[in-house]
């Protein structure tokens, strides 16, 4: 979705101003560097969902 509006924008630093972020960090999270906030996932109309999960037995606890 951020590739497609970064080509419907015309380019990253288009998109960047149109969804209220910096182009460096929309760089970033386009290429995998940086996790999406919560102004860049509303700004594509999407919500970030968190889905607990068990841990799998034998696997360490991490806190």
């Amino acid at each position: 979705m951020l590739r497609l509006r970064i080509e419907e924008a015309g380019s990253a630093r288009a998109a960047s101003r149109e969804l209220g972020v910096s182009c460096a960090y929309l760089i970033d999270v386009r290429h995998g560097r940086r996790a999406a906030g919560d102004r860049l996932l509303a700004g594509l109309g999407l919500v970030r969902v968190v889905v607990p999960v068990e841990p799998m037995e034998g696997a360490a606890h991490v806190a």
